[in-house]
């Protein structure tokens, strides 16, 4: 792996941690005035103590996406199958903290947001160097690798 593709990783796993924040201190923002005020009662508090993972779950996964529309890197995850894995992840590291108290759950849903978000990249850029290599070992460049696969649109 190159010092630019790593730096690359990196930089998806740090962007999609600080999301992540931004979206839990949101949450924090609107939940915590809320549940002191006592509005809605029990109902309201439940409701925002559920939302709190799917809240912080959606920042994990904005965080690649987000990278990738910023660089010039092109990313092949779709945000539904990244969201899907951080809000998993975030759900489980919730549950098994809540029990000590649910303001702790944050601890729960970073540990947890962030393996998921470091095993992605992981699985990521496992399947890609060997497509890279494949498409310049066989065709020289990706132009030559589309214009194989796509004749009709190489020859006007």
């Amino acid at each position: 792996m190159t010092e630019r593709r790593l730096l690359a990783v990196v930089a998806r796993a740090v962007l999609s941690v600080l999301l992540a924040g931004v979206f839990y201190i949101g949450w924090m923002a609107v939940a915590i005035p809320t549940i002191k005020s006592g509005v809605g009662g029990l109902a309201v508090k439940a409701m925002l103590w559920i939302l709190a993972p799917i809240v912080t779950g959606f920042g994990f996964a904005l965080g690649p996406k987000t990278f990738d529309l910023l660089s010039t890197a092109t990313g092949n995850n779709s945000f539904l199958k990244t969201y899907k894995w951080s809000l998993i992840s975030c759900e489980i590291g919730g549950g098994v903290v809540c029990i000590f108290g649910p303001m702790l759950i944050v601890f729960g849903m970073f540990v947890a947001g962030m393996l998921s978000a470091i095993l992605q990249e992981v699985i990521r850029v496992r399947k890609e160097p060997c497509l890279t290599f494949l498409v310049h070992h066989q065709y020289g460049s990706k132009e030559s690798y589309f214009r194989s696969k796509l004749p009709s649109l190489s020859n006007p």
